[in-house]
């Protein structure tokens, strides 16, 4: 009889201050993740960076504030980025806003890929959308196109055709009209109809495993979790401040309803939910490392009867288009490798033999130098890669690129989130440092560096604990495993608490 209830009392204790102290954190995740899961809904937010750490604050075109650049003259360029389209006139010393027409809103200004058409036509990709700039209306205007994925990957042109790419297709239109054909990319050899268990994880932890109602149901569960952190709270702390109120002889009643309805709705909400939670917290402390880390590289079978079910061996998987005019093909950028397919896009892509080093967070730079030759960069750093040779060469460091297995996060001390050449000028963007080339590009203008950050962007800085890295350093990367270890913990002693107060009720009766 002492061994089970010391086993209720230590249930009791590792479930009551272990939920006090995380309340906070769980109330952060599920805000989070409820503003996560409806990022078109909320692109048009910002919150200003004055009130983040200062890592946040655009410095030196530092956090992905240039991508690249379309140059029309030696000194008349367009600049674009996660900052938008500026247009400079004197060799990047000063920039004009180019925006007009897309609407407001730091996410919705991120653009991710500008084209020159050879037609003289100018298309930038977003993350909501596909546009051209209309010349008579002087601002950009939104371009249809057959696709539920609205998340433009890349643009390129080829004569008077349009390419366009988004996350999972390739689409082809006339420039002429515009009328945007779905392109059915075939599967490369070998390929198995499976996906990555972290997208796979992914689809589970945010609901979208099963579309909208799946998102929605999600969204429930994070407001779950507030009711159940807030009546936890009450749970702890009403008895204390009714036992003060009853020594005053203070009137108790709505103290005494306040913690009745707590406790009600904290057990029933928690076992009703607790397994539904015990699968979202599972599955989010798989999508950070290091416990991503010895999952990166497994594939499954896709799920049947779930959105992840589908025939498209592409699916989620396309990340940029080039047309190389020398050797008249498209080269296809993807998360699992760098392809190539004809000029018509029917034959069956082919992977490069060999492949230059880019991050599982995707390429960031690709750009043609010569007949064989390409710029590589993403957070792995900057290559010259040689598609004939299969010769990689570190543009950094000046030196051959030797493979090294290396153990800890993806990324290296130089991080390339952006690359511009024009003439003998080259300029190359750290995501963390910004500018790191001698050649001058200008002082960040103000009106930039007023811009907010997007509220997408801020959520997942939160729901990924990156934000507390100014205070814990690299600990942070901690936090994810060891909020949901005793997250879990907590489900676990609830239910636990819940039955064993179940069978003793039953027991009485």
């Amino acid at each position: 009889m002492r061994i089970k209830r010391k086993r209720r009392s230590l249930a009791k204790r590792w479930h009551r201050w272990p939920g006090v102290i995380l309340s906070l954190f769980l109330i952060l995740y599920s805000v989070s993740g409820i503003v996560m899961n409806h990022r078109s809904s909320v692109s048009g937010i910002d919150i200003s960076r004055g009130l983040l750490p200062d890592k946040y604050s655009i410095d030196n075109w530092n956090n992905a504030s240039v991508k690249g650049a379309i140059n029309f003259t030696d000194s008349v360029s367009v600049v674009y980025g996660g900052i938008g389209v500026w247009i400079t006139y004197d060799c990047y010393n000063s920039f004009v806003d180019f925006n007009q027409g897309i609407p407001s809103g730091a996410d919705n200004r991120n653009i991710t890929c500008l084209n020159y058409s050879d037609s003289d036509n100018l298309y930038a990709g977003t993350k909501f959308g596909l546009y051209r700039y209309s010349k008579e209306r002087k601002q950009w205007v939104t371009l249809d196109i057959p696709s539920e994925e609205k998340r433009i990957e890349g643009v390129t042109s080829v004569n008077d055709s349009l390419w366009v790419m988004t996350r999972s297709s390739v689409l082809v239109a006339k420039e002429s009209d515009l009328r945007f054909n779905k392109i059915e990319l075939k599967a490369p050899e070998g390929y198995k109809n499976d996906i990555s268990l972290f997208r796979t994880l992914w689809f589970i932890h945010s609901g979208e495993l099963f579309g909208t109602l799946g998102k929605l149901f999600v969204d429930f569960l994070g407001i779950v979790v507030i009711i159940l952190s807030i009546t936890g709270i009450l749970y702890m702390f009403m008895p204390g401040l009714m036992r003060r109120r009853k020594a005053k002889n203070s009137s108790n009643n709505v103290s005494k309803k306040i913690f009745t309805k707590s406790v009600k709705w904290h057990r029933v909400v928690g076992v009703v939910c607790a397994l539904f939670l015990f699968i979202l917290t599972l599955t989010g402390m798989f999508l950070r490392p290091p416990l991503l880390i010895p999952i990166a590289n497994t594939d499954v079978q896709r799920l049947k009867y779930t959105h992840l079910h589908n025939d498209n061996a592409w699916f989620l998987k396309l990340r940029g288009i080039h047309y190389d005019k020398i050797n008249s093909r498209f080269i296809l950028l993807t998360n699992a490798g760098i392809y190539y397919t004809n000029k018509e896009m029917t034959s069956v892509p082919v992977k490069f033999d060999s492949q230059p080093p880019f991050s599982v967070m995707g390429i960031n730079v690709f750009r043609q130098m010569s007949d064989n030759e390409f710029i590589v960069g993403s957070f792995s750093g900057l290559f010259l890669w040689n598609t004939e040779s299969g010769l990689v060469f570190d543009y950094i460091k000046r030196t051959p690129h030797r493979e090294i297995e290396k153990k800890g996060p993806p990324i290296s001390e130089n991080m390339i989130s952006g690359y511009i050449v024009n003439g003998q000028r080259e300029f190359i963007f750290d995501y963390a440092k910004g500018g790191i080339t001698k050649s001058n590009f200008g002082v960040v203008p103000d009106v930039i560096k007023q811009q907010g950050m997007p509220l997408w962007n801020v959520a997942l800085e939160v729901h990924t604990g990156r934000i507390f890295e100014p205070v814990l350093g690299m600990f942070y990367i901690l936090y994810i495993p060891l909020t949901g270890l005793l997250t879990l913990v907590l489900i676990l002693t609830g239910a636990y608490i819940w039955i064993k107060k179940r069978i003793k009720s039953n027991r009485r009766r």
